[in-house]
């Protein structure tokens, strides 16, 4: 596969924790690490990496207007 989850007990403070402030200094979720120890956090902000990362098709980074759009939606239906 291309990674995997790792569950965090909010209710028992994991997010608060060492080892999490040290991937997300703000301890929120979701946050990602990849293999190479890169860390990022907010869903839309993984989703962005991942796909410029593996050179999706689906966000095209050749075309500023086109990936301004899928920002625009993106953050718009996150809020």
């Amino acid at each position: 596969g291309k990674g995997g989850l790792e569950y965090c007990d909010l209710m028992s403070g994991a997010h608060k924790e060492p080892s999490f402030l040290e991937m997300n200094a703000f301890g929120q979720v979701p946050t990602m690490q990849d293999p190479e120890g890169f860390c990022c956090a907010e869903s839309n902000t993984i989703l962005r990496y991942l796909a410029v990362k593996h050179g999706s098709e689906l966000y095209p980074t050749s075309d500023a207007k086109l990936c301004a759009r899928i920002d625009w939606v993106m953050a718009a239906w996150s809020t």
